[in-house]
């Protein structure tokens, strides 16, 4: 039961107070992420939401560092800070594996803001290569799904939704998804 639960201390809490404890039996956990790029999308969804229903971050912080250019450094955080980025360390470490978990290895230990922005940086890639890749995956999607049909094509369309937004200038049309779908 105490492997299930973690103490942390809110994020707008004084040092010294009271700490919260996260139930993570009662709320659960992401899935894992296997470091496959085809697995970013769905982990990456579920995990920034779970940092935000654990009041871990909000979604101003999440965004303002996954948008960040320059490396964040512990030692230039705050001391509740560093706190919450140990906790996203914590509960990054426990659910990524493989080229996911070799990109946490390069950062600075306990430092969950800098791992997170790094899984970001390498997985969200919205370059000409990223864009690119996801149009594929678009374009050659597979519409046999165990829990059918209808199931595969809610992820295709979330995929669309993704790419369109992530390349405004350059939204699929209409009919290339009717071509795609049929």
């Amino acid at each position: 039961v105490a492997a299930e639960r973690l103490a942390v201390r809110s994020a707008g809490s004084a040092a010294g107070s009271t700490a919260e404890v996260l139930d993570l039996q009662k709320y659960g956990t992401p899935e894992f992420f296997d470091g496959a790029q085809e697995s970013w999308s769905s982990f990456s969804f579920v995990f920034r939401g779970y940092l935000v229903a654990q009041e871990v971050l909000n979604m101003q912080e999440l965004e303002a560092i996954e948008r960040r250019d320059q490396p964040i450094v512990l030692n230039q955080l705050d001391a509740g800070t560093r706190q919450r980025a140990s906790l996203v360390w914590y509960l990054l470490l426990m659910r990524v594996r493989g080229a996911g978990q070799t990109i946490m290895q390069r950062c600075e230990p306990f430092n969950g803001f800098e791992a997170w922005r790094q899984l970001v940086k390498r997985y969200d890639a919205a370059g000409e290569t990223a864009s690119a890749g996801q149009l594929y995956q678009i374009l050659t999607f597979d519409f046999k799904d165990p829990n059918g049909y209808l199931d595969a094509l809610a992820k295709w369309e979330v995929m669309i939704q993704r790419y369109d937004a992530q390349n405004p200038l350059d939204e699929i049309a209409d009919s290339v998804k009717k071509n795609v779908a049929i």
